[in-house]
């Protein structure tokens, strides 16, 4: 017998530039600018073409082996049209990059759409980020998050958090409860590239680093069909009980919504409160509007910040714990600038750590205290911002999710 199952057809909205990626990069062997326009480079249609001519196929061979190749070049002087050879087109909106571009995660026919995983992975994470939120809760996974840390195993930290709140392995997961469709794939014309900052606190202020970063964007607008499916034979089923912590499953896949918009809230709070301090004011002002459309929200809408380009603060539990636990985690995990209290210089971990004694001054050319160093604040310093027009900046990886 089929298992039964209740889906919702859910439209995906994109709120801020959202970038989910492929673990590629482009380098100028594989895309060119020309205008407001970037060519990627579809290797088998490049081949392909090259192969046509003698000339242009042995040219070929030896302008690879130049140092620092630009495909562009190559094309330009045998007289091949781009279009010709590229897989797909996208708009640069802003500067050009001057060096490599990070692709958005396509289908096998270049077409990019956010995978049910991604949006699955973005509700694990606002689910566990609203649940510390009760005190009872984060004193019980308190102690274990201090023992983890303790081993250095930063790949791990939440682990304890996530087997106590979700289930002890995968298949006693209670999620495995909620299923979320990848979204339909759309044409790549629907992508940008977006110049993005990393802003950093700078005394009073926010400055830009040196470096930018160029990644391929849907923009605010865009939206994109899936579906979220309950498999109701995992809540009703007897048996099951025995293996999924069904209650907790039935609360709060049932109130889903409002637990994602809980977790939104806090975020954004928290967001406003940064710009606020720092007198960043375009970004303060776009989050207190985020805040006031989220009031307006149907039960039937939630928002979810993806984690890439949001830097810490998107998956980050460590605010929830009091001062002393956050305080002992940056420690532990080595988060954050610490600096010898003795020269003002940065410490890193000693290679060979003695107790306390685990720190390194280079400075000072010796091995220093837990005692003698000091956690700067605040923690986190930098926030990633896509620039989407001259001096205009956005916050990325907010999408609204519609059922």
């Amino acid at each position: 017998m089929n298992d039964p199952v209740l889906q919702f057809p859910c439209i995906v909205e994109i709120v801020s530039p959202l970038h989910i990626g492929n673990g590629e990069r482009l380098g100028w062997t594989s895309m060119i600018a020309s205008g407001s326009d970037l060519y990627v480079i579809d290797e088998r249609k490049l081949f392909s073409v090259v192969n046509e001519n003698a000339n242009a196929a042995a040219a070929f061979v030896a302008y690879m082996e130049t140092s620092q190749p630009r495909i562009s070049d190559y094309l330009t002087r045998y007289q091949i049209a781009f279009d010709r050879v590229s897989a797909y087109t996208v708009t640069l909106s802003g500067a050009t990059p001057n060096r490599e571009v990070l692709p958005f995660i396509k289908s096998t026919e270049f077409f990019p759409y956010v995978p049910g995983s991604s949006l699955k992975g973005a509700m694990r994470t606002a689910f566990l980020q609203t649940v510390l939120q009760n005190h009872k809760f984060q004193r019980l996974v308190q102690a274990d998050v201090l023992v983890r840390s303790k081993k250095g195993q930063a790949k791990y930290a939440d682990d304890d958090m996530e087997q106590r709140f979700f289930g002890p392995e995968p298949h006693r997961d209670w999620m495995r409860v909620l299923q979320i469709a990848d979204t339909d794939a759309i044409n790549s014309n629907a992508l940008n590239v977006v110049e993005v900052q990393t802003l950093s606190v700078s005394g009073i202020g926010l400055r830009p680093k040196s470096f930018s970063i160029y990644p391929e964007v849907l923009l605010p607008g865009r939206t994109l069909r899936t579906s979220v499916t309950l498999n109701m034979y995992l809540l009703l089923d007897k048996t099951v009980g025995t293996v999924l912590n069904v209650n907790r499953a039935k609360v709060w896949t049932s109130q889903f919504v409002e637990r994602c918009n809980r977790a939104a809230k806090e975020m954004i709070e928290g967001e406003i409160a940064f710009y606020q301090r720092y007198h960043e004011t375009q970004l303060q002002h776009w989050y207190q509007h985020l805040a006031a459309d989220l009031q307006d929200f149907s039960d039937r809408e939630c928002l979810l910040w993806m984690g890439w380009g949001s830097g810490y603060e998107s998956q980050g539990t460590l605010r929830f714990f009091d001062t002393g636990t956050q305080e002992q985690l940056r420690l532990n995990y080595e988060l954050g600038k610490i600096v010898h209290q003795v020269c003002g210089m940065r410490v890193r971990h000693a290679r060979r750590p003695k107790g306390s004694m685990r720190w390194y001054c280079r400075e000072c050319g010796e091995e220093v205290d837990d005692r003698d160093v000091k956690l700067v604040a605040p923690f986190p310093k930098s926030r990633k911002v896509a620039l989407t027009e001259t001096d205009h900046r956005t916050p990325l990886g907010w999408i609204k999710l519609r059922i």
